[in-house]
């Protein structure tokens, strides 16, 4: 059975259309309508993401003529100092992390109502939730994606911001031309070094089925925190579901915590290609926090070595062939006669491959 997602609400990332987007949006108390204009430049055009606290809706800048994001506090909340701060916290957050992988903020202010806004730019793409829907993902993308989302936490680690709530609504991949550009979305329950904390010390933060251990037992997470949500995103990615299952958060904060996390063979075939990243993902998956990598900049070194030897064991079979083509003779009077009529190109080719075995089981040996 598939874990349930235990949140009260689902984050869907920017670019769907989310949950109770119906004719609540339109209601006077909800501070919005489609085709108002905020500050004389953003043009509501739809919701994309409403929460039990905030909403986001698509917006349409008046004299640029793009789209953008807009993400504000819920009318019934915007009085609320502790989420008013929150968000202006998140935004501040965001404007700090100037980085490919990490969703950027353009704008911020203030409406007329007295709610504080941040506009960000729009993501096109689709959500990993909406891929995971369908089950495992292919090998080589769930590394690239988890590549992606290590570098963004790398960038923000370097600056001391912990994201905290780490999960495949949060994380949005836009594969358009080939290439596979990840963001990660929803600073909100950031946690920003040498900030004053807005919630007790003991206080859960996190989603319950992506939480650490540390802060399943109401510790404050760290940067390796950040490392643990990754490897159960990535153990998502690559078996299709998650590492632990329970109908109660005390039954999931009771297996992050004491559970052994169930082995990549429980779920997948023995041909399977996911199992290349599984010491990795299960590193990631440690209990403590000191086994763990120490860094997402020791995290990315490691998945940048995986992806190097799969682009490499993808070359093999070409050298191969290439090494037992045919080839014309080379003659060479200078040379000893049972080696007269040796294809250098060959021998070259043997050479290369030779070297490409001895580089791959010296890797394999060094990790």
């Amino acid at each position: 059975m598939t874990a349930l997602r235990l949140t009260p609400v689902k984050h869907t990332a920017l670019g769907f259309g989310a949950e109770g987007s119906g004719s609540e949006w339109h209601r006077p108390e909800s501070g919005f309508r489609v085709g108002q204009v905020i500050d004389d430049r953003y043009q509501i055009v739809e919701l994309l993401w409403r929460g039990a606290t905030a909403h986001v809706c698509r917006v349409r800048h008046h004299i640029l003529g793009r789209f953008f994001a807009l993400k504000t506090l819920r009318a019934e909340w915007g009085r609320n100092p502790e989420l008013v701060e929150r968000l202006l916290r998140e935004a501040r957050a965001l404007a700090s992390l100037n980085h490919p992988n990490i969703i950027s903020v353009v704008d911020s202010g203030w409406l007329p109502s007295g709610e504080p806004y941040f506009v960000m730019e729009y993501a096109e793409g689709v959500s990993l939730d909406r891929w995971l829907q369908a089950g495992p993902i292919d090998a080589d993308l769930a590394l690239e994606v988890a590549i992606g989302i290590c570098d963004a936490l790398e960038a923000a680690h370097r600056l001391g911001i912990v994201h905290r709530d780490l999960k495949p609504e949060n994380i949005w991949v836009d594969r358009r031309g080939g290439a596979c550009s990840v963001k990660v979305l929803d600073f909100g329950l950031a946690q920003v070094s040498g900030q004053r904390r807005l919630t007790h010390p003991s206080t859960t933060q996190g989603t319950p089925e992506y939480m650490s251990p540390e802060q399943a037992s109401g510790v404050p997470a760290d940067a390796r925190s950040d490392l643990y949500s990754l490897g159960v995103l990535s153990y998502e990615m690559l078996c299709g579901r998650l590492p632990f299952d329970a109908d109660s958060y005390v039954g999931l904060a009771h297996q992050h915590r004491y559970a052994p996390v169930p082995p990549f063979r429980r779920w997948l075939p023995a041909e399977s290609t996911a199992f290349r990243l599984e010491t990795v993902v299960l590193r990631c998956l440690e209990k403590a926090q000191e086994p763990r990598f120490s860094s997402a900049a020791q995290l990315g070194q490691a998945l940048a070595r995986l992806r190097a030897r799969s682009e490499t064991l993808k070359l093999l079979p070409a050298v191969v062939r290439l090494a037992r083509s045919p080839l014309p003779a080379v003659q060479s009077s200078s040379a000893p006669p049972g080696l007269r009529r040796l294809s250098y190109a060959r021998l070259l080719c043997w050479v290369l491959v030779g070297a490409f075995l001895g580089g791959l089981i010296y890797g394999l040996l060094s990790y």
